[in-house]
């Protein structure tokens, strides 16, 4: 996830209107440590304003590592009775995932499963975006109205389709010395300021907001 990609999101969660009741599901959340040091705009822009108001989060991810609440691969046709016990989300966030896995159609037929009838999904996927592999990357690259036609219209209701314009770091400097002592100190900041400056790569994100019709 990119900056500009969090803070949309942030927007769009509060125009949910979620409560301490509502059920949030992190697909593809990564860890801890990933989500508050390496991207800490994660954790300030998406999942804070989210634990203010109480809402059940939860992280799922392939990596068993801290902060990762069910360790499980939607990917996977074996793990379909480890899914039968996460429950139904009020939304279900899955960012940047979909270009890292090679079984697309099982990833969103589970992410539509695992939807509320009235509930929200939050989808992003690079459009224009540099090779960044996690541990693949596939190349999926499509634009906003590719990933319309995932939710068939008669399911589904489309709240907002766009191309996020935005800025992302080439693994080899996300991951330098500099980069990560200047995440540390902008943790304890509003990001609001000129993170833009140290941010060298124009990127476009596709992002969806789709309504699952009750």
């Amino acid at each position: 996830m990119v900056l500009e990609e969090a803070k949309r999101i942030r927007k769009i969660l509060a125009k949910l209107k979620l409560c301490c009741e509502s059920v949030v599901l992190d697909i593809g959340s990564s860890s801890e440590k990933f989500r508050c040091v390496d991207q800490p705009y994660i954790d300030y822009y998406v999942f804070r304003p989210l634990r203010k108001i109480g809402a059940k989060i939860i992280h799922i991810d392939i990596k068993k590592e801290k902060g990762v609440d069910i360790v499980c691969d939607l990917a996977s046709s074996e793990t379909e009775e480890l899914i039968k016990t996460i429950p139904p989300a009020d939304v279900v966030l899955c960012t940047s995932l979909l270009e890292h896995v090679n079984n697309r159609e099982i990833v969103l037929s589970r992410i539509r499963n695992l939807t509320k009838p009235g509930g929200t999904i939050i989808l992003t996927v690079p459009y224009v975006f540099h090779y960044h592999p996690d541990p693949i990357d596939t190349g999926y690259r499509p634009s906003n109205t590719e990933l319309e036609c995932l939710f068939p219209k008669e399911q589904y209701t489309i709240l907002t389709s766009e191309i996020l314009e935005a800025y992302s770091y080439p693994s080899a400097i996300k991951q330098n010395l500099f980069a990560k002592i200047l995440n540390k100190v902008l943790r304890k900041f509003n990001f609001e300021g000129k993170c833009k400056r140290y941010i060298v790569i124009p990127s476009k994100i596709s992002l969806v907001v789709v309504k699952k019709n009750r």
